[in-house]
């Protein structure tokens, strides 16, 4: 298991609190493929929306996703890399996924946009 240490910005409906007021919060963190090994698990359905970390997550994901085919829904709209480098990341694992990027909300807002991958 992995450790890491970061800045959490207290619960609250403002901005009132700074991040030099954040707490450091050491939190366990593990991979996909560690998590779904340890637990022998059958995924069918991987949904991805951690502000940004979409990439890690996917290498961390990369047995799973070659090994069990689940569907992926993963949000691209965090940052501009995400965006144009996730679907070719997936791609060339030459799995026979088929993709679709799509607004995923009710709300067809113009930035929660996904990822969406089906295998054949």
């Amino acid at each position: 298991m992995v450790f890491i240490s970061g800045k959490s910005r207290p619960p609250c409906s403002s901005f009132e609190y700074s991040y030099k007021k954040a707490k450091e919060y050491d939190i366990p963190v593990t991979s996909i493929d560690d998590y779904v090994q340890e637990n022998s698990l059958n995924v069918g359905l991987i949904k991805l929306d951690v502000e940004g970390a979409e990439s890690n997550v996917i290498e961390g994901a990369i047995n799973t996703i070659k090994t069990q085919k689940p569907l992926l829904i993963i949000s691209i709209y965090h940052t501009p890399k995400d965006f144009f480098e996730i679907k070719p990341k997936l791609e060339n694992l030459q799995l026979g996924y088929h993709f679709l990027i799509r607004h995923v909300t009710p709300v067809q807002t113009t930035t929660e946009v996904c990822l969406l991958g089906y295998p054949e």
